[in-house]
């Protein structure tokens, strides 16, 4: 390999593993789980996340038991600062999504997503996105 390929090479790996190290998690829709209609469904029924950077999610990893916890596969769910009970964590490629169930009693009047993990924090603000769906 002369010099200039092996400099190319260099910058490649330097930036696939700048861009590994600094990932981030990236809430991109928030969706009921009865019909995938966009926004935030009603308090108690089930809500789809769809997402990007998470870690260490393989597969479908699903909740067995009952009461449903509040962090599971090192994820946890804000709605409004309200946790959310989880239902499954699964990742698809480098797509994840996590299904949940809408909080019943709720902090506040906005509607925010959050999604901790790893010290890394994703967010959606779901009013937004909903009022904005309802006209595409």
């Amino acid at each position: 390999m002369n010099r200039r390929m092996r400099f190319s090479l260099f910058l490649l790996i330097s930036g696939i593993a700048l861009q590994s190290a600094t990932a981030q998690i990236h809430v991109s829709v928030v969706a009921s789980s009865a019909g995938f209609a966009p926004g935030l469904p009603a308090m108690g029924s089930l809500a789809s996340i769809g997402l990007t950077g998470l870690t260490g999610i393989q597969g479908i990893q699903s909740v067995t038991g009952c009461p449903l916890p509040y962090e599971f596969a090192g994820v946890s769910v804000t709605v409004n600062g309200t946790p959310a009970p989880i239902l499954a964590v699964a990742e698809l490629m480098e797509y994840q999504q996590i299904n949940i169930q809408v909080p019943f009693y709720q902090t506040s009047n906005s509607l925010l997503i959050m999604v901790p993990q790893s010290g890394q924090v994703g967010q959606l603000d779901a009013g937004y996105y909903a009022a904005h769906a309802a006209w595409e």
